[in-house]
């Protein structure tokens, strides 16, 4: 049983786990016996690789093949890889004005050279989370037919196990549009995660069009750009003084070299993001501005337009995990097939489609070493109070607030607190040392948190800031040096935003709200047995939150 499990749970902790394996409930205590033998496995493991040796912040955030699974893996890199040749080779036909057969591909180019300027890079190589085999090094061409899968053919087919069309065209998007989403950067996540099944099912590539989350994730399995002769807007790399560096797009993995922190940007709204795709699939005939998924999993409308080469998702709720793997049908089952679980589902697709950039790490390399010491178990808490407390409208200005207004704010922290403290002294007692990770949107909040607990309580000095006021506007040589000094401001605090979200997901246990933030940040640790979202006061350390239940009144998962 593949469990993702803290490397300051000793083997002391895991048989006080021993101890609370109840006599009188044989089913739970079967399971409480098989998730203690994990726990002394997981010990023994890190004791001999020295998990809490410097540089330890930057551990635990790989893809857990044991936890995770690697068909449904292997299956979408297969899938990335084939779309990706055809994409550009599609778009290098389109540039010679070549004919295109009946299916909508480009003929094979012929052996004159191409009047492209500059030569194609070889495809990036895969992760070193997730090696490709030596079969699949080179991605198939754009004529070639699709490699033979157990997935669904498309929506609109018969069968789960229908093969796939060799006539199909080759190119193939999911387009995520953050751009007018309402929401902060767990619904972001949320959106996309909850597309990516859908993506699989209907071999699909997913294309995300949204600036600053490039600044801030790695994302090598979500195109970003459909050629390396296509820019999909302008890098921009902020530099200590708000500066910005103009070039070329040529990459397409994450908006430049690992390390540059280029940006890739794309024009608000619908236009220029349907010019891209114009350029890059040939014959396209993308929905504008699609508003495909909202509250609910709607399959009927997905195989309504599941014969259109690309379409977008402009939001939706995150209900199609639930729903998918939930489901009875034959999409469940396929999912199944491929390893996806209920408990982990989530978190395996959002450790696959993303990891913090180092520049994010960067931010909070200062707390590495009170947070990664031998013997310290991090526990995460999140106090989110309404957006109207917290910022002016419409401005993204923090507010300043009286004693009477923070002491309220206080009294609601409490309970959360208290949580924290009681998950504390059942799961983690001495010799460990525990420290408490606190998140809040509200400064005045952060600060008196700060100064009442300060040396349980670890914070970072950010300003909160929510991620959809981050700057998300294009950038062009045309560009005023105001509008790009915004714009890299906007960066900064999204990378910001992201590195408190990382010190939430690199947690040992959760206190949490109905948050799409921090049960993002929850899920991608994958600790499913350590996640508390109770109602006011109702915390029970015994009796962690379902993963089912981890959904709020605005998102689900």
């Amino acid at each position: 049983m593949g469990l993702a499990l803290p490397p300051t749970r000793r083997p002391h902790h895991c048989r006080r786990r021993l101890t609370r394996c109840s006599p009188r409930r044989a089913p739970s205590r079967r399971l409480c016996l098989i998730l203690v033998a994990a726990c002394l496995a997981a010990c023994s493991a890190e004791q001999q690789s020295g998990a809490s040796q410097p540089g330890a912040m930057l551990a635990g955030f790989e893809y857990p093949e044991h936890v995770c699974g690697a068909a449904w893996r292997d299956e979408y890199a297969r899938l990335h890889a084939r779309i990706r040749a055809a994409s550009r080779h599609a778009w290098q036909a389109r540039q010679r004005g070549a004919p295109r057969d009946e299916a909508g591909r480009a003929d094979a180019p012929s052996s004159a050279p191409s009047p492209s300027p500059s030569p194609a890079p070889s495809p990036s190589p895969a992760p070193a989370s997730a090696p490709a085999p030596a079969s699949e090094a080179a991605a198939p061409s754009a004529s070639s037919p699709p490699p033979p899968s157990a997935l669904p053919r498309r929506l609109a087919g018969s069968s789960p196990n229908e093969p796939p069309d060799p006539l199909e065209p080759p190119v193939r998007f999911f387009t995520y549009d953050w751009y007018g989403t309402c929401g902060g950067l767990g619904d972001y996540l949320i959106g996309l995660v909850s597309l990516f099944p859908v993506a699989l099912l209907d071999r699909r590539a997913l294309l995300i069009a949204q600036p600053c989350m490039h600044a801030a994730f790695r994302s090598p399995h979500i195109h970003t750009a459909l050629s390396p002769d296509v820019p999909m807007g302008q890098p921009l790399v902020p530099g200590p003084a708000w500066d910005a560096e103009w070039g070329q797009q040529q990459g397409g993995e994450g908006g430049g070299e690992e390390g540059e922190g280029g940006v890739v940007w794309h024009a608000p709204g619908c236009e220029r993001l349907e010019s891209d795709l114009s350029a890059a699939v040939p014959d396209s005939s993308a929905v504008p501005c699609l508003n495909l998924v909202q509250q609910s999993f709607d399959i009927e409308q997905m195989q309504r337009y599941s014969h259109l080469a690309n379409y977008r998702v402009r939001h939706n709720h995150g209900l199609l995990i639930n729903t998918l793997l939930f489901d009875q049908g034959p999409w469940a089952d396929a999912l199944r097939r491929l390893g996806f679980k209920v408990a982990y589902g989530f978190g395996c697709i959002l450790r696959f489609l993303f990891s913090p950039r180092a520049e994010v790490w960067q931010l909070v390399a200062g707390l590495e070493e009170q947070l990664w010491g031998e013997g310290v178990v991090r526990v995460g808490m999140h106090v989110r109070v309404p957006d109207r407390t917290v910022w002016h409208a419409g401005q993204g200005i923090p507010m300043e607030m009286g004693q009477a207004q923070l002491d309220q704010l206080l009294e609601a922290a409490n309970a959360t607190l208290q949580c924290a403290q009681a998950v504390e002294d059942f799961w983690y007692p001495p010799p460990l040392r525990v420290k408490w990770i606190l998140l809040t949107n509200s400064l005045p909040l952060k600060q008196a948190l700060k100064a009442k607990y300060p040396d349980k309580v670890v914070m970072t000095d950010f300003i909160p800031w929510h991620s959809d006021r981050a700057t998300a506007e294009h950038i062009d040589p045309t560009t005023s040096p105001e509008e790009a000094e915004a714009a890299a401001r906007g960066v900064h605090r999204f990378r910001e935003t992201v590195a408190e979200w990382a010190l939430m997901a690199a947690c040992h246990s959760f206190v949490i709200p109905a948050s799409g933030f921090s049960r993002t940040a929850a899920l991608y640790a994958l600790r499913p047995l350590d996640i508390f979202m109770p109602p006011p006061d109702e915390c029970n350390p015994e009796a962690p939150t379902p993963i089912a239940a981890l959904r709020g009144s605005w998102s689900g998962i």
